[in-house]
């Protein structure tokens, strides 16, 4: 299978090229840690589409930018 590699994707392989062998291989040991996602990138999609419809049929409660400005700003105690 062929993927089509982004342009971030390309320079984060170029960077890493340079890498001393023990931060390449510390790299490598921090990229297999991250945990793996159990769906696909179509089952992904459908559920981001699924939420999205679900808040324009108005069946979620939303908090607006400013909402969660304050929010935030009365936790971080600005």
């Amino acid at each position: 299978m062929a993927a089509k590699v982004s342009p971030r994707v390309q320079h984060l392989v170029e960077e890493a090229a340079d890498l001393l062998p023990s931060d390449l291989a510390a790299l490598i040991e921090a990229i297999q840690s991250l945990p793996r996602r159990e769906e696909t990138v179509h089952e992904r999609h459908a559920i981001i589409a699924e939420r999205v419809a679900r808040v324009r049929a108005g069946s979620v409660a939303t908090l607006s930018v400013d909402d969660v400005e304050q929010s935030i700003r009365s936790d971080l105690d600005f």
